[in-house]
C-alpha cells in the first residue's frame, strides 16, 4: 500500500498544511511493522483499529530527541499516515497521537508508541464503566405522571372473644341481648397485608346492643339499627371493598331454648351522618362475598341477630362461639407522583462526555420509537440530586435487545469538516460574519418576571387587600419572591399576590389553593437568566440546553465574564483586542469591551462575531472564560430570541475561534475530526448489496462457527422479586426461556435488557418514594417507560391490550418479550430457525396484544449464517461500503460473506486476508 507519513510536534492532531508538519516518510526504519485492522464488533458495525510504534532514524529522530529535551513529559505529538488514492491523490488512512510515556532513544534511532485514540479505542476503553449521570443534567423538561399501577391490599378479621385452651374458636358466655335485635360482637383485624398506605383505618369493634324494642304492644315492633359507634374498618378515601365472610363461622345458644338455628350476620355502612345502612345479610354459611364503596369517613360493621319474619325477635341471653370470620380486599393505586425522565439520546451524549469526546462526538439513534424514555431509580424515590448509574456496555445492550440497534462509528457531516476554517481579515476582525444573521433566532417561550432577591413579606399591599388587583390599576411588572410566590405591581405601588392580569401565567389560584405552575419557563430581566420551576421543591431551576445542533453553529465567540447592572456604550474600539476584557451585560443583552480608559465599547475588532445592530450572533457558542467551576474550557451559551443567552451544560464544542491570529479560524484539538456514535437498525450494517469482488489467490478456507450454534436462547428482563404481597405475580417482563432445537452444542445465547420494564419494580420504588432515609438495591437501577407525550407531560402508554393479568394498571406491554424478538428477528434467524418456548416465571394464561405470551417463534430470513470464511487477495483496495457483503468466485459457485476482520501492513505491497461471516 502506497503511503506517505506525517508526525507533528507541539500538537495532538496532525495538520499537514502547518509549517510544524514534516514528512517523515523516508525516516521509518521499521514500516513493515505498522499495521492497521478492521473489525466487526459483537455483530455490529465495522470499525478501524490501529496503534503501532514508530522507530524514527535521520532527521525525524534527531527533531523528536530535540524536542523531548526542551518539553520532558509536558511533550506531545502525533502520527498520520495518508494512502495513495487511485487519482494519485493522499487521503488520511488513521492519526494517531504520541504516547510519550513510550519514548526511548539511543544514538541513530528514536523510538515511540502511537496511543490508537480512535473512539472506536475510547469506546473499547469504557465500555463497562459505570458512569453516574447527574439526572438535573440530562432530563427532559417534562416529567412522567405517574397514576401508579393498582395493588391489592387484604385484612384478615377475626371476633374477640376469651380464648379455650386447645380450642379454635373463642367464647362469649351469657351475654343478655334481651330486649335489643341486633348484637354487635368483639371484632379485630389479625393481620394485614396493605401495600398503600392511607386507604382505611383499622378499628376493633366494641361489643355493643341495637334495635330496642318495643315491648308495649301485642305486636312487637323494633328500633332500626342506630348503632353508630361499633365498627370495625374506615374509609380514608374513596374505596371499593371486596368483602369474603362467605367463611364466617358462629354457634349461639340461648340460655332458655337451647341452640339458635336461624342466627344471621348482617353487615351495615356507616355514613357520615344518619342512621346505619345494611348492604348484606344472610344466614350463618350462607354469606356470599360482595363489594361495597365507601367515601371517606365511611365505616363498615357486623352484627349477629335472629331472623326476622313475623315479627322482631332477640337472641335473648346467649352464648356464642366464634370460629372463622373472612377477610377484605380493595386495590388502590396511591397517590399520583411526577417522576425526571429522561431520553435515549441525551444518556448517550452524556455517556459521550463521561468518556471524554464531547467536543469532537455526537450521539444519535436511528428508527427508534420516541416514546421509550429511561428512569432512574433514584428519580423514582425522588432523591433530590438522583443519578442515573449506566455504562456503555449496558446502554448499547438496551438499544441492541428493545429495538434492535447497533452503534458505527462515522463522520459527523452535520457537524461540519474541522480544517483551517475562513481566511482574511487583521487584528483578528475580518471574518465575514454576514451570513450569520441569515439564520433565524430560537425562540424560547419564556414568561418574564424580575427576581430581587426579596420575599413575599418585604413587599407593600393595600391593608385591606393584598390578593386581587382592582379594575382600573394596571399591571407594572411580575416579581419572583424567594418564599415561592409571584407577586403583581400595579399602577397604584401596591402588590398583589392573588389574581393579576396574567397571573395564570403563574400560578393557579383560588380561595384554597395557591399552587405554581410546574416546569413553567421563566426569563429574569433583573439578572438576565433563564429559570425553570420545579414546584415538588419549591425552587427555581436553571434553564438550560442539554444539547447542541452542531450545524447550526460554526464559532466559538469567548468573552470575560458578565457585567452587574447597566452601562453606557462609549462607542468604537479600534486598539488591540483582548477577549478576555469583552464583557456580557445580562440586562442589556449585549457584549461591550472594557478598555484601558474604563469606558464600555459596543464596536470593537470583530464585534460582529458576537452581535451585530442588537442581535446577537445566533450562529456563535460563547463561552465565558472566567467561569470553569464546571468545564475546564468555560460555561458555553447561546443566543435566543434576539438578545437573550441560554445557558448550554455541555462541554465547550470542538468549534473554531474567530480572530485568533490574522483573522483566521483556529481549529481546536479534536484528534483530525468529528463522528458521530450512531445506532441502526442491525439489518444495515449486514446489507444484502454488493461491496467488493475479490480475486483471490491461494485456496480459501470454511469452518462452522461454534460460537454462533446455540441450544437455548434466553429474550426478556432478569426476573425480579417484589416485597409487594400478593402482588406482582403477574409481571411479564421477565426472563423468557426458549429452546433453539439444536442440540450440536450446549450454549445459551444471552438476550436480555440490563434495564428493567417491569410495572411492579417501577410501583415498588414509587411507593418509597421522599423516603430519604432508606435505600434498596433498586435505586440504582434504569428502568425503561413506554410513555405518551402529551403538553404538558408524558403517560405511562397502556394502548397494547393486556389480559390475564390481575390489574389493567400495568404499562409496558409494548416493551414485553415478545416485541423484542419480533425487533431481532432477523439477528436472531441468524442462529436459529425457531423459538420454542421452554419456561419462564411468567403466569400462564396472559396475552399481550392478543397473543399467548407462552409462544413459539419461526424465525425467517437470516442475516447471515454459520460459516466462517478465511480468504486472501492481492486486491489492495478497500471495500467501498463496510456494511455490503464481498464475493468471490470458488470451485465454479459465488461465496459471500460480511467483513469480520481485516489485517492491514501499511508500509507492505503484499495480499490482505479477509475473515468473512458466510452470509
Amino acid at each position: 500500500m502506497k503511503c506517505k507519513y506525517y508526525m507533528v510536534l507541539g500538537h495532538d492532531s496532525v495538520d499537514i498544511n502547518s509549517p510544524s508538519c514534516v514528512d517523515i516518510s523516508s525516516e521509518i526504519s521499521n514500516l513493515d511493522e505498522l499495521k492497521m485492522s478492521y473489525v466487526r464488533s459483537d455483530y455490529g458495525g465495522v470499525i478501524r483499529k490501529c496503534g503501532s510504534s514508530v522507530s524514527l532514524v535521520g532527521d525525524a529522530r534527531d527533531r523528536i530527541v530535540e524536542y523531548y529535551g526542551r518539553n520532558r513529559l509536558k511533550s506531545v505529538g502525533a502520527f498520520a499516515v495518508y494512502s495513495l488514492n487511485e487519482d494519485w491523490t493522499y487521503s488520511l488512512l488513521f492519526e494517531c497521537p504520541f504516547d510519550f510515556s513510550t519514548f526511548k532513544c539511543d544514538t541513530y534511532t528514536a523510538e515511540i508508541g502511537c496511543l490508537d485514540n480512535s473512539v472506536a479505542a475510547v469506546l473499547k476503553a469504557n465500555n463497562g464503566t459505570k458512569f453516574e449521570l447527574p439526572v438535573s443534567e440530562i432530563k427532559e423538561t417534562k416529567r412522567l405522571r405517574f397514576d401508579g399501577v393498582r395493588l391489592l391490599s387484604t385484612a384478615r378479621f377475626v371476633f374477640a372473644g376469651s380464648s379455650v385452651d386447645d380450642e379454635s374458636y373463642t367464647v362469649r358466655e351469657n351475654y343478655d341481648c334481651s330486649g335489643y335485635v341486633y348484637y354487635f360482637p368483639p371484632v379485630s383485624y389479625a393481620e394485614t397485608d396493605v401495600q398503600l398506605e392511607g386507604d382505611v383505618t383499622f378499628h376493633d369493634q366494641t361489643e355493643a346492643l341495637s334495635g330496642k324494642i318495643d315491648m308495649s304492644s301485642s305486636w312487637l315492633t323494633a328500633e332500626p339499627n342506630r348503632n353508630r359507634d361499633s365498627c370495625f374498618l374506615e374509609a380514608n378515601r374513596d374505596v371499593t371493598l371486596d368483602v369474603d365472610f362467605a367463611g364466617i363461622e358462629v354457634e349461639a345458644a340461648n340460655k332458655v331454648t337451647g341452640s339458635v338455628a336461624d342466627l344471621m350476620v348482617s353487615v351495615y355502612r356507616i355514613p357520615v351522618s344518619g342512621d346505619p345502612v345494611q348492604v348484606a345479610s344472610a344466614q350463618i354459611g350462607h354469606m356470599s362475598g360482595f363489594s361495597v364503596g365507601l367515601v371517606p369517613g365511611e365505616r363498615l360493621q357486623l352484627c349477629l341477630h335472629r331472623l326476622q319474619f313475623i315479627s322482631v325477635t332477640s337472641l335473648g341471653v346467649c352464648s356464642f362461639r366464634f370460629y372463622d370470620l373472612g377477610s377484605v380486599r380493595w386495590k388502590s393505586t396511591g397517590e399520583i407522583s411526577y417522576i425526571d425522565v429522561v431520553k435515549p439520546l441525551s444518556v448517550l451524549d452524556a455517556l459521550i462526555g463521561k468518556m471524554g469526546m464531547s467536543q469532537y462526538v455526537r450521539g444519535d439513534i436511528r428508527s427508534m420509537s420516541d416514546n421509550v424514555l429511561l428512569v432512574a431509580g433514584e428519580s423514582i424515590r425522588n432523591f433530590s440530586e438522583a443519578k442515573l448509574r449506566t455504562s456503555f456496555r449496558e446502554f448499547s445492550k438496551f438499544l441492541e435487545t428493545v429495538a434492535g440497534l447497533v452503534y458505527v462509528i462515522e463522520p459527523d457531516d452535520a457537524g461540519g469538516d474541522i480544517g483551517d476554517g475562513g481566511s482574511g481579515g487583521d487584528d483578528g476582525g475580518g471574518t465575514d460574519v454576514s451570513e450569520d444573521y441569515e439564520v433565524e433566532d430560537i425562540a424560547v417561550d419564556a414568561d418574564e418576571v424580575c427576581r430581587y432577591g426579596k420575599t413575599s413579606s418585604d413587599l407593600p399591599y393595600k391593608e385591606d387587600n393584598n390578593v386581587t388587583m382592582p379594575d382600573g390599576v394596571s399591571l407594572v411588572r411580575v416579581e419572583y419572591c424567594e418564599d415561592w410566590y409571584f407577586a403583581g405591581l400595579g399602577s397604584d405601588g401596591f402588590y398583589y399576590l392573588g389574581l393579576f392580569p396574567t397571573s395564570d401565567k403563574y400560578f393557579i389560584f383560588n380561595l384554597l389553593t395557591y399552587e405554581v405552575n410546574d416546569d413553567n419557563v421563566l426569563f429574569d430581566l433583573v439578572g438576565g437568566k433563564f429559570y425553570i420551576t420545579d414546584t415538588p421543591n419549591k425552587r427555581l431551576e436553571d434553564y438550560t440546553l442539554r444539547t447542541l445542533d452542531l450545524a447550526r453553529y460554526n464559532h466559538l465567540a469567548a468573552f470575560g465574564g458578565f457585567l452587574s447592572g447597566s452601562v453606557s456604550d462609549s462607542g468604537t474600539f479600534s486598539g488591540t483586542l483582548d477577549r478576555s476584557r469583552i464583557m456580557c451585560g445580562r440586562q442589556d443583552g449585549r457584549f461591550l469591551y472594557h478598555g484601558d480608559d474604563g469606558g464600555y465599547y459596543g464596536i470593537f475588532p470583530d464585534s460582529e462575531s458576537y452581535q451585530k445592530d442588537g442581535r446577537l450572533n445566533p450562529r456563535a457558542v460563547f463561552v465565558d472564560m472566567s467561569d470553569e467551576s464546571l468545564y475546564d474550557g468555560g460555561m458555553c451559551y447561546v443566543a435566543v430570541s434576539g438578545n437573550r443567552l441560554l445557558m448550554y451544560s455541555g462541554t465547550v464544542p470542538d468549534l473554531p475561534e474567530r480572530g485568533s491570529g490574522g483573522g483566521t479560524d483556529v481549529p481546536r484539538s479534536g484528534g483530525g475530526g468529528r463522528y458521530v456514535v450512531r445506532f441502526v437498525p442491525r439489518s444495515s450494517v449486514f446489507s444484502d448489496k454488493p461491496a467488493k469482488r475479490l480475486e483471490i489467490t491461494g485456496e480459501p478456507s470454511y469452518s462452522v462457527s461454534a460460537q454462533r450454534i446455540y441450544s437455548d436462547v434466553k429474550v426478556g428482563y432478569e426476573d425480579q422479586e417484589y416485597d409487594l404481597g400478593n402482588n406482582g405475580r403477574d409481571e411479564f417482563n421477565r426472563t423468557m426461556n426458549y429452546s433453539t432445537g439444536l442440540n450440536l452444542k450446549e450454549q445459551t445465547l444471552d438476550f436480555l435488557c440490563p434495564y428493567r420494564a417491569d410495572s411492579y419494580g417501577f410501583q415498588e420504588l414509587a411507593q418509597k418514594r421522599n423516603e430519604d432515609t432508606s435505600d434498596t438495591e433498586s435505586d440504582n437501577n434504569v428502568f425503561l417507560v413506554a410513555a405518551d407525550e402529551g403538553e404538558e407531560c408524558y403517560k405511562p402508554d397502556r394502548s397494547v391490550s393486556v389480559s390475564g393479568v390481575f390489574t389493567d394498571t400495568v404499562f409496558n406491554a409494548s416493551l414485553a418479550p415478545q416485541f423484542l424478538v419480533s425487533a431481532n428477528e432477523r439477528y436472531l434467524a441468524s442462529f436459529a430457525p425457531s423459538l420454542i418456548y421452554a419456561s419462564s416465571n411468567v403466569l400462564e394464561g396472559i396475552m399481550i396484544d392478543s397473543r399467548q405470551i407462552y409462544r413459539n417463534f419461526s424465525l425467517e430470513n437470516p442475516l447471515f449464517r454459520e460459516g466462517d470464511i478465511k480468504v486472501s487477495t492481492n486486491d489492495m483496495s478497500l471495500p467501498e461500503d463496510w456494511s455490503g457483503y464481498v464475493e468471490f468466485e470458488w470451485n465454479g459457485r459465488t461465496c459471500r460473506g460480511f467483513v469480520s476482520g481485516l489485517d492491514i501492513g501499511v508500509g507492505r505491497d503484499e495480499k490482505l486476508e479477509y475473515e468473512l461471516i458466510e452470509c
